[in-house]
């Protein structure tokens, strides 16, 4: 007998996609599928397009909501999902002929619990394959090495690539980690939603399976021009991960997540001063008030108190709360970062004049 597999499609005002997304799943080579369509409260003419290919493909439904973010999306639809396998596709993004094939086959052979393929990144005018990170292809990775060598991709080390889509899981393991923890935290759930649902899960995979075959096509949109108000999620999903830390005493993992929280903090002191316009007295008050607060910063204290001749020298000013040395390097690099901006810009108006 076939599983079902169920595919899971959040979607956000993706009138100019989603068909294709959805003609991408229902064109599968393996075709018992069933499509749980989430519109998170689109404003465009995404809602109706769904309901008319749900009109003509029983095997699609529509979930409607108020808008609550992607993974809020995705954590709705899995409620509704009842296959025993588990996919999530992003509405502007498709799947190729033979993904769900190229998934499943290595899953029933090796009986693993996840299975990672490769993906096309989708750019306005070219394709690019995107092989899984450095890990070891077509293999089976199974427990103890796959949680002591590769849950430090989680922080800040990048090995196994950690988003959702482009997977297959088995439903009986989401439904064990969900028990544990919130898959779907609402502290995290615009930046770094992928991570945290592949994070959550990972102590209760057993075996993954990591494929070549390219799977899946991601459109890969253009970076934010603006302030990004989202970015300081990652410094409560920073906090989030060092409590997991200390729950499996997994050690090889805090000094990337230092590392990376200290780089997550000039991005956003960097942004400050770009698009808010602030200046060293705004930004200094923010950064002693992020700096008390947050459990990552005591976390690094205690980590390197014995051993201060390890302590990377980027972490410095953090562990000394040199509040005004944070802010003067980040009001140099936003120059710096300025420049390279208004060169670039000049260096492509004198190539458009020859």
């Amino acid at each position: 007998m076939q599983q079902l597999v169920s595919v899971i499609v959040p979607v956000y005002n993706q009138q100019k996609y989603v068909r294709k997304c959805l003609r991408s799943i229902l064109e599968q080579s393996y075709r018992h599928v069933e499509v749980v369509v989430v519109d998170d409260g689109s404003t465009d003419d995404s809602r109706r397009l769904v309901k008319q290919m749900a009109a003509t493909d029983a095997r699609v439904r529509l979930l409607c909501k108020q808008n609550e973010g992607v993974a809020l999306a995705r954590r709705d639809g899995l409620m509704e999902a009842t296959g025993a396998l588990v996919m999530f596709v992003d509405g502007d993004d498709y799947l190729l002929p033979h993904a769900i094939a190229n998934l499943l086959t290595p899953m029933e052979v090796h009986d693993v619990d996840m299975v990672l393929g490769s993906h096309m990144r989708r750019y306005p005018f070219w394709t690019q394959k995107r092989n899984p990170a450095a890990v070891p292809i077509r293999t089976v990775i199974a427990n103890p090495k796959l949680f002591d060598d590769y849950y430090v991709s989680f922080f800040g080390h990048n090995i196994l690539p950690v988003n959702i889509w482009g997977n297959l899981y088995k439903r009986e393991v989401i439904d064990q980690a969900m028990l544990a923890d919130d898959l779907f935290d609402r502290r995290v759930s615009h930046m770094g939603e992928d991570e945290l649902f592949n994070l959550m899960l990972f102590p209760h995979l057993k075996s993954i399976f990591v494929t070549d075959e390219p799977v899946y096509a991601y459109r890969y949109g253009g970076v934010t021009c603006g302030y990004n108000k989202h970015l300081t999620e990652l410094f409560d999903f920073a906090d989030l991960r060092v409590d997991l830390l200390d729950r499996y005493g997994y050690e090889k993992g805090y000094s990337p997540l230092f590392v990376e929280y200290r780089n997550v903090l000039n991005s956003e002191l960097m942004q400050r001063i770009q698009h808010l316009r602030q200046r060293e007295p705004e930004l200094k008050t923010y950064v002693e008030e992020e700096l008390c607060r947050r459990y990552v910063v005591r976390r690094m204290k205690e980590h390197y108190k014995n051993q201060m001749t390890k302590m990377p020298t980027a972490l410095q000013l953090i562990i000394n709360h040199d509040v005004e040395a944070i802010c003067q390097r980040a009001v140099l690099m936003a120059r710096a970062q300025r420049k390279r901006y208004y060169l670039k810009r000049s260096l492509k108006t004198l190539a458009s004049w020859t």
